[in-house]
């Protein structure tokens, strides 16, 4: 089925007969398969059906199976109307769990896992919450199916589009579709990194202070301890500290790169061994190669006219790095993609402070879209203007217009840094004209054909 779907989240399956209680003794609970022990026949039923999905997931799906047996189950009935994951608890409704078939609970299940997995907790950033939401499932959805793990719920309604495959990002498909279809809740319930959700309750803090001070140990505190009514989770999501919500993050992360070692790569859809390979494998941070590019504009960068100060304590002289040669730099911003004001502001910032090291500069920054627009000039004596700049245009995308306007006004920069989306219409550019670096902010599968290229990564902001 492929297409957009308009729901509703859809509130327990009702059947007049099933009415599940927690168990009065909270103290009894059995941290490894669920919350607590169950009480009734049909509590046992449950979580004895909420257990052999994991073990089928161990033995048919490895990689989800290590990671969906680190999620504590719970019983969130008050609150949780189907599934809902924080990255440590998996909350459930009982009766929503009990009218799925097996391969489904399993798909279910799956599907939670994939909201760590992509750290969809934390990812969503200052974007809309539905949209990011529904862009989250149909990644999570598409790989579920097509991977075969589980089987598509068929109770409540999916979002399950072809069209975003492997191939795509949740950020890509968020932009896909905030302008193209009206926002919907997802079939399960999202929670954010803070534990806030759509569900009724109030929640529970996770971890509290005493006496004004954060328990040293980080160690995690029940407020409803004393009561043995409650237990984390049963009246809402479970609220975590900063700090516990990145340990619970940076501990799935790592369960993540092991699982993925132990199912090995062609056990998981190939979104996620996408994801793992960037995980396991380093990238140069785009300041660092900013900083890189800009340095390697000196042609002689030493002199012993300003002797190196860390040497002076063995006695021995060095020369010094000789920041008085003018460096001159080309900075072009493509409006056209999704820059944002605050991106802007870092870019430029980074820029300023790279250049503040040289006595003199010059720097020309400019806007583009299918043309350039006014060409700034900034040098030591104006450089806190830089910061005041304001985009222009904001049409389609032509870089090429860029070497063309430096050959029409003779501007030939030791250095072109472009800061784009990464989608030209046409050509990249002249390769011959300058020394390139192309700062990409999106998708990281964008490289340059020639220059350099680094990608911007927000979250360093």
């Amino acid at each position: 089925m492929q297409g957009n779907l308009m729901y509703m989240t859809p509130g327990p399956v009702v059947d007049g007969t099933k009415t599940l209680h927690k168990p009065p003794n909270a103290k009894k609970r059995i941290a490894k398969d669920s919350q607590y022990t169950p009480d009734s026949h049909q509590q046992k039923e449950t979580i004895n059906k909420l257990t052999m999905a994991r073990v089928r997931m161990l033995l048919n799906h490895p990689f989800f199976g290590n990671l969906v047996t680190r999620l504590v189950l719970t019983d969130a009935s008050k609150w949780c109307h189907t599934l809902a994951t924080d990255g440590k608890y998996l909350y459930f409704n009982a009766e929503f769990i009990d009218s799925l078939s097996d391969g489904e609970v399993i798909f279910g299940l799956a599907h939670e896992v994939g909201h760590c997995i992509y750290d969809h907790m934390d990812r969503r950033g200052d974007r809309n919450p539905a949209y990011f939401n529904m862009a989250g499932d149909y990644i999570i959805n598409y790989q579920l199916v097509n991977h075969n793990v589980g089987e598509r719920i068929t109770k409540v309604q999916i979002l399950y589009d072809g069209k975003y495959n492997d191939t795509w990002t949740t950020e890509e498909v968020y932009e896909d579709i905030k302008d193209k279809q009206p926002p919907c809740e997802t079939w399960d319930q999202h929670l954010d990194g803070e534990g806030n959700g759509s569900g009724e309750g109030d929640g529970e803090q996770q971890e509290s202070q005493s006496d004004g001070q954060q328990k040293a140990d980080g160690a995690e505190q029940d407020e409803n301890a004393d009561n043995e009514e409650d237990y984390p989770g049963q009246k809402g999501p479970v609220k975590h500290s900063k700090s516990e919500r990145e340990r619970i993050k940076d501990e799935f992360k790592e369960a993540v790169i092991q699982s993925a070692q132990q199912a090995g790569a062609g056990n998981m859809p190939k979104g996620i061994a996408r994801l793992v390979k960037e995980m396991t494998e380093p990238k140069m941070d785009w300041r660092q190669m900013l900083r890189a590019s800009i340095d390697s504009c000196i042609k002689n960068d030493f002199t012993f006219q300003r002797p190196s100060r860390k040497a002076w304590h063995s006695g021995i002289v060095l020369p010094g790095l000789n920041n008085d040669e003018r460096i001159d730099i080309g900075i072009a911003i493509d409006t056209s993609g999704s820059m944002t004001d605050q991106m802007l502001k870092d870019f430029l910032g980074e820029t300023k402070g790279i250049m503040d090291q040289y006595a003199d500069y010059r720097v020309r920054l400019w806007s583009f879209d299918t043309e350039t627009y006014t060409v700034h000039e900034f040098t030591p004596d104006s450089s806190e203007d830089i910061m005041d700049y304001e985009l222009e245009g904001g049409g389609g995308t032509e870089f090429m217009c860029n070497w063309e306007m430096m050959k029409d006004q003779e501007i030939e920069p030791d250095q072109l840094i472009m800061f784009t989306d990464g989608y030209p219409w046409g050509s990249w550019g002249d390769e011959e004209y300058c020394d390139t670096l192309f700062v990409i902010h999106g998708d990281e599968r964008v490289h340059a054909p020639f220059g350099q290229t680094v990608h911007y990564d927000r979250v360093k902001v």
